[in-house]
């Protein structure tokens, strides 16, 4: 199905000592008919900058997985993938600092088609 991928961004100049120079990435997906969540969020949580550096190319399939199961298309997959990795990047590169907390959101409104009106049906 299509989707609306949106972003948000946070990043904490003064986070708690345990949260310091942490990276949070946060997923949700919401049908466009309701407000209810289709699935649990996804979240992916590193320690360090170098954490995500690691460790980012093989949670991808992971978050793939989840996409999938939200009902996203390969199209709509892709079109994350690569938004999200560029968001990323630059909040990696924007924030060069152990002491920062960051906290990417990636909302994903999956678009469910109307159903087939009837008089269109029975013609």
């Amino acid at each position: 199905m299509e989707a609306e991928i949106s972003f948000r961004s946070e990043i904490d100049l003064k986070p708690k000592s345990k949260d310091a120079g942490s990276f949070k990435i946060c997923v949700s997906a919401l049908r466009s008919d309701t407000s209810i969540s289709l699935i649990p969020n996804f979240v992916l949580s590193y320690n360090d900058y170098e954490g995500v550096i690691s460790s980012y190319p093989n949670d991808l399939k992971q978050l793939n997985d989840w996409l999938y199961l939200a009902g996203l298309s390969d199209q709509y997959v892709d079109i994350a993938n690569s938004q999200l990795t560029e968001r990323i990047c630059k909040s990696i590169i924007m924030v060069d600092s152990p002491v920062c907390a960051t906290l990417v959101y990636m909302y994903c409104k999956v678009i469910v088609p109307s159903p087939p009106r009837i008089d269109s049906i029975v013609r």
